[in-house]
């Protein structure tokens, strides 16, 4: 079956893989929080959910989505099937940071999957609006499953 065509631009959030991706990873992330909770720290306050929450994942998609990824992408236009290398590239540098901030742990190689899908979004929208209300709500589910049942 051909790919569908992505929606208009400022209809992103109607995109039927948008909203299976984004269902699915709310419950993954709710899951993975709460099997974590008693070796994940939550966030202590309110500024603290805040940043880890909606801040970093909004700078986190402007540097890697909105800055790095489309430069490769330029560069280097090869895909394999619905994956750029400039997502697998972006992606991998993504997880050496978190890796190099947190250390190496089954979390953090973890998130070089949300990122390729962060990715996805981004080349298949054309911008970076879809992969950072991923993120931001990831994460969200995350920690407040963190906060919530530890």
């Amino acid at each position: 079956m051909p790919e569908s065509a992505p929606p208009k631009a400022n209809h992103w959030w109607q995109d039927r893989q948008w909203l299976i991706a984004l269902c699915a990873g709310l419950l993954l992330s709710a899951s993975a929080g709460f099997v974590l909770r008693a070796s994940i720290l939550s966030p202590a306050s309110l500024l603290a959910f805040f940043l880890l929450a909606l801040i970093y994942p909004l700078l986190e998609e402007i540097v890697f989505r909105g800055q790095i990824q489309p430069i490769i992408l330029r560069h280097w236009p090869v895909k394999f099937s619905a994956i750029s290398a400039a997502n697998l590239i972006t992606s991998a540098i993504f997880v050496l940071l978190h890796i190099a901030s947190r250390g190496v742990s089954t979390l953090t190689l973890a998130v070089f999957f949300p990122s390729l899908l962060f990715g996805y979004f981004r080349e298949r929208h054309g911008h970076i609006k879809s992969a950072v209300a991923l993120h931001a709500g990831f994460n969200w589910v995350f920690f407040l499953t963190l906060s919530v049942f530890n």
